[in-house]
């Protein structure tokens, strides 16, 4: 039963970035335009936004855009950053 429930679970990281492309939609219209405002390639805020890179700059942005904490956006990862 618990193996089924896990392989029909959305990860975590797939609804933050679906939750988070609505917001930058919303709100700069495009991706490149929100990481044109960071002085930031659309690349780099992407890899951020799936996981696969790290900046806590981006991850704060990130975080300010969608009116919710960074840490929370992003669990471990600004607790990694300071270590």
């Amino acid at each position: 039963m618990t193996s089924t429930l896990l392989r029909n679970t959305i990860p975590f990281a797939a609804v933050r970035a679906a939750f988070l492309l609505d917001a930058i939609k919303e709100k700069h219209k495009t991706m490149t335009r929100f990481a044109r405002t960071l002085g930031v390639t659309q690349a780099a805020v992407s890899g951020v936004i799936r996981g696969h890179w790290r900046s806590a700059r981006i991850e704060k942005a990130l975080a300010d855009l969608a009116g919710i904490p960074a840490e929370i956006l992003f669990p471990g990862k600004q607790k990694e950053e300071a270590a």
